[in-house]
Formats: structure tokens, C-alpha cells, sequence
């Protein structure tokens, strides 16, 4: 997790000969570089520390498959006192596979609890019977998802009540581009405020690379249509 790129032998696998290139284009004309992964940590965990001292809950939204910073999450609810808790049949199942496999270890104390919907109303009734202080609940549903947590949460179908003017909802992650999605996180977020929460977006940096990074690896690659004077370039 959060090896750094082998630019040493991608330059010497562009010089042994690069036929095609076949590579992502989500932020190409996005301008200059995208910033690093840890940008979007200090953004959470900036946002969770402010309000360490709050007796209101505190949601964290983000992508399941991002283990690096779901670990982050966690390690930084453990600091300010509270229990981190995964909920969400993916949470659940990305985090695990990332622990049994050693690629990942959570803090001492750390919850999961994904499976089905009872269970996950279960953990729910915990946190308002001991404390919605005492947890950060760390879920799904950051594009506005149906059956996700955060859109259960928004539509009142889970035991949890949130309390207005306090309870913050953190989302560690955009709106992935598709107009689907944009309108169901809209919807969410609409849903949320209205029962009072208090919202905090773009706690994220993008996965995919902006323009000058692009530039960087057609030229460390060097495949035949981007060579200069090329006729395909």
C-alpha cells in the first residue's frame, strides 16, 4: 500500500521497445498533477480532530476498495477516543481480505460489521444505547447508493436518529463522474440535511491522474503514437 511508482524500469521498459499503451483517462484534462493520497488523509483527519471534543455522532463516507484510507480513518477515531466501526457488506469485505491477507492491520478494538441489515441495525442500536460519541461509524454509500448505509441513514430506515445541528457526515470521496450517481448523492445529501446533519464533501483526492502525469508516463513508455513527428501523434 502506498508503494511509490518504479520509474527506473518503467524508463528502461520504454527503451526496450513499447508497441502500445493502453492506460486510464478519468482527470486527463484535469491541469497539473493530482495531489498524493496523503493530502486526502490530512483533509479527514483534520476535520475528525476539530470535533474530538463533541458529544455529536460522526459518519465517515468512503470508497471500500481504499483500504489505505479506511485504515487511516480508523487510526485517527482510535486517537481522538472513539471505536471505529465498519459497516456495509463491501467495508466489510475488502477490509477483511486486506487483514487475513497481511496487507493491512486495523487498530486494537476495531469493529466490522457488514453481512446482512439486522446486523447492521444491531451495531446501530449499540452506538445510540452507549454513546453516538463513543463510535465513528466508517460506510458505504459515498455515490448515493441504494440499500448503501449512508442512503439508509438519509431515508430514516435505519434505528439511528440523527440529532440536528450536530451529527456530521464526512464523505472521504467524490462523486464518481456519471449523472446517476450525481443525482442519488444529491438526493442523499438533501435527505441528510434535512434531518439536520451537518455535511463535509471533497475530504478526497482523485485515484486517476491529471494531464501532466499522463504526459510523464507516454514519455517515460514511449509507445510508436506518441513519438514526435509521428503521423498518429
Amino acid at each position: 500500500m502506498e508503494t511509490p511508482p518504479n520509474i527506473a524500469r518503467m524508463r528502461e521498459v520504454g527503451k526496450e521497445g513499447v508497441l502500445a499503451l493502453i492506460t486510464e483517462s478519468v482527470n486527463v484534462n484535469m491541469p497539473g498533477r493530482c495531489p498524493s493520497e496523503r493530502i486526502a488523509q490530512r483533509l479527514v483527519r483534520d476535520v475528525m480532530t476539530c470535533y474530538e471534543d463533541e458529544k455529536s455522532a460522526m459518519f465517515v463516507g468512503t470508497f471500500a476498495s481504499n483500504i489505505a484510507r479506511v485504515k487511516m480513518i480508523a487510526e485517527c477515531a482510535h486517537e481522538i477516543g472513539r471505536k471505529p466501526v465498519l459497516l456495509g457488506r463491501s467495508m466489510e469485505r475488502y477490509s477483511s481480505t486486506a487483514e487475513q491477507m497481511k496487507l493491512v492491520g486495523f487498530p486494537r478494538g476495531m469493529t466490522m460489521r457488514g453481512g446482512n441489515r439486522r446486523t447492521v441495525d444491531k451495531m446501530f442500536r449499540t452506538i445510540m444505547k452507549e454513546g453516538r460519541d463513543k463510535y465513528v461509524p466508517i460506510v458505504t454509500g459515498s455515490q448515493g447508493e441504494p440499500g448503501a448505509i449512508l442512503t439508509r441513514l438519509a431515508s430514516g430506515q435505519t434505528p439511528f436518529k440523527i440529532e440536528k445541528g450536530g451529527d456530521k457526515i464526512l464523505y472521504s470521496a467524490k462523486v464518481i463522474p456519471n449523472p446517476m450517481n450525481y443525482g442519488q448523492r444529491h438526493t442523499q445529501e438533501v435527505l441528510l440535511r434535512m434531518k439536520g446533519a451537518r455535511i463535509f464533501t471533497d475530504l478526497h483526492v482523485s485515484g486517476h491522474a491529471y494531464r501532466e502525469e499522463h504526459y510523464e508516463v507516454l514519455h517515460l513508455f514511449n509507445p510508436p503514437a506518441c513519438y514526435p513527428g509521428s503521423r498518429r501523434y
